[in-house]
Order: structure tokens, then sequence, then C-alpha cells
């Protein structure tokens, strides 16, 4: 650590480097204001994949300035990656500190003596974080295969949100699938009927007399699937597109697991499997 004048400027010197290396030399800023909203000045700042990475060089894994700073975050118009840089013994000693950052949706870069960096884990954009205690109250209740189903798509989320919210309009169109299937062994819709699209068999649905009851939840599924189905495939333009796209995806998942949910007890109540 020779020449470094602390430990927090080796780190961001360090973490710096990498990501120069790693993301083929992005614009790295340190120590500058983004947006006098933040009311932070983080120590390294850089934009990766429509993302802004905020980065906080500290001597211990959580910093307190990424608590203060969360709303603020969330205010900034754009979609806001921060993470923590702490020595990679501080991590070590520190595994408490550095599960309540990831689980808080910040990411974390450890720094060994020799410098070298190495990324724990990922951050979240805090426009959709949805903490893990929110997401296993919407999936209670459901049947297990249900809670897997929304779990997959749930980790997915975390690292890719557009990606994780398309996953879970295609499980959904699955519990559609399954509705369609069992509506033509009862023969309120014929054969023919259930094997279409996933958006016809609702059209299908929607007709069939015995459904008139659920047709709020169908319309509702409906219009998730066309809204959200191929979402992971729309490039944002800019970084306020991003931040939007990001916003509207953490709404999206929670919607998603909604209507899983209500999907499931509507088809249940006429006597159908609910299932996938």
């Amino acid at each position: 650590m020779a020449g470094i004048s602390s430990a927090e400027d080796f780190i961001k010197a360090s973490v710096k480097q990498y990501l120069i290396s790693t993301y083929s030399n992005p614009p790295v800023r340190c120590d500058e204001e983004v947006d006098q909203k933040l009311g932070w000045v983080p120590s390294i700042s850089c934009p990766v994949n429509n993302q802004l990475m905020l980065i906080e060089a500290s001597e211990k894994p959580y910093p307190e300035i990424l608590r203060m700073r969360r709303a603020e975050m969330v205010e900034v118009p754009a979609p806001i990656a921060a993470y923590a840089a702490c020595p990679e013994e501080a991590y070590t000693q520190n595994q408490k500190e550095a599960t309540d950052l990831m689980l808080h949706g910040f990411g974390l870069f450890t720094v060994d003596a020799a410098g070298n960096v190495t990324a724990k884990f990922p951050a979240i954009p805090i426009a959709q974080h949805i903490p893990e205690s929110q997401f296993k109250d919407d999936v209670d209740g459901l049947p297990a295969l249900h809670k897997r189903q929304a779990r997959e798509c749930f980790e997915l989320y975390k690292h890719n949100a557009p990606a994780g919210v398309a996953s879970l309009a295609e499980r959904v169109e699955g519990l559609i699938m399954r509705a369609g299937k069992d509506a033509a062994k009862r023969g309120w819709i014929t054969k023919a009927q259930a094997k279409a699209s996933a958006a016809n068999v609702l059209v299908s649905l929607q007709g069939a007399p015995q459904f008139n009851n659920a047709d709020t939840v169908l319309s509702a599924v409906r219009m998730f699937v066309q809204r959200y189905r191929n979402v992971a495939h729309h490039v944002p333009k800019d970084k306020k597109s991003a931040y939007r796209k990001y916003r509207d995806c953490r709404h999206a998942f929670l919607d998603g697991l909604r209507n899983m949910r209500d999907f499931k007890d509507a088809m249940k109540s006429l006597g159908l499997s609910g299932g996938f």
C-alpha cells in the first residue's frame, strides 16, 4: 500500500482499475457529485449497462451513508446500483453486515492486500429492489410448486429485473394453459380452443359462461401477460428510460405474484386444478 494515503484511497484506486479493466474502460469518476438530490458524493461513479454504479470505499462492509441515502437514491431519475467496497479481511470478519448489505439490495466489492478486487455479490438498482420479506409475504399461502416457480423468477429478477418479470409472465401463461386444458375436459371450451395461444385461451375462457364470476381476474391476467411477456427485449434508450423500466419492473413483478395467486384461487373456486 506504499504511496497510498489511506486504506480507503487504496480501495478506491483498486476498484477503479478493476472497473476500467472489466468494463472496457468506461468513464470512471472519483469523488464527484452525481446529483444534488442525492446528498452524497460517492467514492466512485461509473455508468454500466444503463445503470449508474455508485461505490463507497469503506473500511467495513456496510458504510452508513448507504443506509442514510437510500430514499434519496430512489428519487434520482436514473437506475442507481449502489455498492460498498471494503478490505477482504473486513468482509470475512463482518458477515452479518455483508448479509444485511445484500438483503437491502446493495452490492459489495472486496480488495485484498495486493489490490485484487472480487465482486462478492451484485447490487440491485434501488428502483427495482423488492425485500425478501415482501416476496415471502406475497407468496404466502401459495402451493409449494407455485412458490418454487415464483422463487426461480425472483432469483432471476434480482440479477436482471426485466428477465425476472418476463419469466413470471411465462409462469402465469402456464397457469392459463392448464386452466384451458381443465376447462376443455369439462366441455366448457373445445379442445382446439385449449390448444391455442395463451392470449386466445383467455379469450375462450372469458367467453364461456362458467367463467363469468372470474372475469375480473381473467382480464387482469390478460393485461399482465400482454404487457410484460416480452419486457426483457425492450432495450431502454437512455438513463431516464432505463429508470422508468426498472421502476415499472418492481410494480410488474409484485403485480405478477398477485395475478398468480388470484388466478389460482379463481380456478380452484370453479372446481379446476388452479395448477400448472
